[in-house]
């Protein structure tokens, strides 16, 4: 009689391949068809005489796309169909032991992630606690298979899996290669935790592993380990043997995918970095869950906003290190965070963060109706306290510069920073700005000291002033029109004296008719 199976990669160690009786084992893929691969290759790789059941939602029929071996697997796979895929798993074991007798049997059961796991923590736990339960009771074996997006668990059920679960593991695509990533299993051999196994899909339809050294290292727990990004170092080699580093983010985020609780750090440079960086971290924390350490560095300049930071946290980073902060404090940073956990229990979508970061698709110089609109737009959101979603700065130029030609030095570089004109003056909305960063963010828009441009700076940062404001400039007349452009594009406003004047060519005649005919 069967009572121990294996999972479907013939080639992983085999105390990471079988599965005991009485236990529940979980495999997350990324999309349906690595899912229905590994469930093929499972069914094919066990014993001729296994009782094996393939339990899938109303939708899915696995005839249709289910090819295996005759000449390997069991002789006989027993289909069964949840017609709705929640309540059938509230009851699962009830209605498949009124079908077939459950003992001694592997059931596999197929369901995308969202549908196992899209409710409250509580429900969630009360399900697997009953899996677990279940397979005690019949003495069989459940796989679970499920694909999709990996959404981050929760902590009363991140805390707690392996009291339901005997093994937890993920299978995720990089282009054609997949990385079969271990959390932990644990059956008659022992327990194994946090592995990694590159995987190919073979041409005869199987998993095969291609790690070249099986005395390859492998973290039995990485909560001591920090990657990051070589330039948060500042030049400094690695501080000590826990520390990996790499040359860009990417690299970085590459390796972290393979993590469960190091420390990961990302080196923000530009803005152009900050988007990028936001889809990696929250692609870390939904796929690795909450024990991992994600931290961001500012280099060098201000770069973030208030609404940077405030996406930032929301995706899941544990601690942003401003520009300002030195080596020192952000190695004691970075330490501190150690033996943390990411305590909140979902995420938004991150569609939905960066449409926040988006709020107004402009930047420059605007029209004064068109840049009233805009400040009054932002100051309508609900995203950030009343007073925190930018800064008004009215600037009044020393004697000797036209508006126009401070214009011309304006460049904003971050969609929300725009620029009208008004009261001979240059108004300026920088959108969830600090105030503490005025002068610095000034200098890099204008490219000059500001003290050498403007003779007057009001800066207001009250949502019920910078209303006011706008109210008054939009009962002033419009002394100036300056088409919505690039600051480049302002040059070209200037005044006449500033620019070459071009002189038309004018004829000139070497030889007139009544001299044509003179004395040669």
């Amino acid at each position: 009689m069967t009572t121990s199976f294996k999972m479907g990669v013939s080639s992983l160690p085999e105390d990471i391949q079988s599965m005991g009786t009485g236990r529940v084992f979980w495999v997350n893929t990324e999309d349906l068809v690595d899912a229905r691969r590994l469930i093929a290759s499972t069914i094919t790789i066990q014993d001729p005489h296994c009782g094996l059941s393939l339990i899938t939602p109303a939708e899915e029929d696995p005839r249709t796309w289910l090819e295996l071996d005759p000449n390997r697997g069991p002789g006989t796979v027993h289909l069964a169909t949840l017609v709705q895929v929640r309540q059938g798993l509230d009851s699962f074991f009830e209605e498949m032991a009124c079908i077939q007798p459950l003992a001694d049997r592997l059931l596999i059961v197929l369901t995308s992630f969202q549908a196992y796991l899209g409710e409250t923590d509580a429900a969630l736990a009360q399900r697997m606690a009953s899996l677990a339960a279940g397979v005690q009771r019949h003495d069989c074996t459940v796989l679970l298979v499920t694909y999709g997006e990996k959404l981050m668990l929760g902590p009363e059920v991140e805390g707690h899996l392996n009291t339901w679960l005997s093994g937890f593991a993920s299978l995720r695509a990089n282009g054609a290669a997949f990385t079969y990533q271990l959390s932990y299993w644990c059956n008659a051999q022992g327990i194994s935790v946090n592995q990694t196994f590159p995987l190919t899909w073979s041409a005869d339809g199987g998993w095969e592993n291609t790690q070249t050294s099986s005395s390859a290292q492998q973290f039995v727990s990485d909560s001591d380990l920090i990657v990051g990004c070589s330039a948060v170092l500042e030049g400094l080699p690695p501080i000590s043997a826990d520390w990996k580093v790499f040359d860009t983010n990417k690299d970085v985020y590459d390796y972290a995918l393979s993590l469960q609780a190091a420390t990961v750090i990302f080196c923000l440079q530009k803005i152009e970095q900050i988007e990028e960086i936001l889809q990696d971290v929250h692609f870390l924390r939904l796929n690795r869950g909450n024990r991992l350490k994600v931290i961001v560095r500012e280099m060098g300049k201000p770069i973030l906003r208030l609404m940077d930071e405030t996406c930032l946290v929301q995706c899941g980073v544990s601690a942003i290190i401003p520009w300002s902060a030195t080596l020192a404090r952000f190695l004691i940073q970075v330490r501190a965070v150690q033996g943390q956990t990411f305590d909140y229990p979902s995420l938004p979508d991150i569609a939905t963060v960066l449409d926040n970061r988006r709020l107004l698709d402009m930047k420059g110089y605007q029209r004064t109706d068109v840049f009233c609109d805009a400040v009054q737009h932002i100051l309508n959101i609900s995203i950030g306290t009343t007073n925190e979603k930018g800064l008004l700065v009215l600037l009044k130029p020393v004697q000797g510069l036209s508006v126009r030609e401070v214009l011309s030095v304006c460049n904003p570089q971050r969609n929300g920073d725009i620029v009208t004109t008004w009261d001979k003056g240059v108004v300026l909305f920088l959108s969830f700005c600090s105030v503490k960063d005025i002068d610095l963010v000034l200098s890099r828009l204008f490219g000059l000291p500001v003290q050498d441009l403007f003779m007057e700076k009001t800066i207001l940062y009250s949502e019920g002033s910078i209303h006011d404001t706008l109210v008054h400039i939009r009962r002033t007349p419009v002394a100036m029109s300056v088409p919505a452009a690039r600051a480049a594009d302002v040059a070209d406003l200037l005044p006449a004296k500033a620019r070459p004047v071009r002189v038309s060519p004018r004829p000139t005649v070497l030889f007139s008719e009544s001299g044509a005919g003179g004395s040669r």
